[in-house]
């Protein structure tokens, strides 16, 4: 009798168990087919296309060329800094922390396009005034008669015999886009101005 009644205790205790395992199972199929999916954000960069069909993600900045100009004087943090082309005077100034107190910014020309390799000196007060105005501005090679091919503007540039405005303006543009002219028969590599040209201006020009 008592046999019996353990019997059908253990059936009813599988019975059970087997229940609870089932829907146990069932709840963790259930979960995993309705549960969310999350979208991995696409990587940021510029898409270029390669003759395999598969596309590379490269960087904006790589492309682009970079000056390196060295800041020094009477600057907060004076180095090396690097910038964009068209990068100006004050925008390296602003890199190096800007002035110190007796940095005088009335020295430069600070909207003057920087070009690569440059020395970017701030003098103080004391030095500009015994130096003179024209000492820190670009200016000192109109005094000599020389044209500065590495700041001289488009207008400037045209005061040199042969060198219309086209040739400028070429000038202009051969130098923002290279970083300047290392010496002064580089202007040479300027379209349109060959050895005739250059015979004609080279004592007149300058490389800083």
């Amino acid at each position: 009798m008592i046999k019996k009644r353990f019997q059908k205790i253990a059936v009813y205790l599988t019975a059970v168990l087997s229940f609870v395992i089932c829907g146990f199972l069932y709840s963790c199929t259930n979960r995993r087919e309705t549960g969310y999916i999350i979208e991995q954000p696409e990587s940021i960069g510029v898409t270029c296309g390669t003759d395999s069909g598969v596309s590379e993600n490269v960087p904006q900045d790589e492309t682009q060329s970079v000056l390196c100009v060295y800041v020094c004087g009477n600057v907060v943090n004076p180095g090396v800094y690097e910038a964009g082309q068209n990068a100006r005077v004050y925008e390296l100034i602003d890199m190096a922390g800007g002035v110190s107190d007796e940095g005088c910014l009335e020295a430069l020309n600070l909207a003057e396009y920087v070009y690569d390799g440059q020395k970017l000196y701030i003098p103080d007060y004391d030095e500009y005034a015994q130096a003179g105005m024209n000492a820190y501005t670009g200016k000192d090679e109109k005094q000599t008669g020389l044209v500065n091919i590495n700041s001289a503007s488009a207008d400037e540039l045209m005061t040199l015999p042969g060198i219309g405005r086209s040739r400028a303006e070429a000038i202009v543009e051969y130098r923002t886009a290279n970083g300047g002219f290392a010496a002064v028969e580089d202007i040479m590599k300027v379209s349109g101005i060959k050895e005739n040209a250059y015979s004609k201006i080279k004592d007149l020009i300058c490389v800083r």
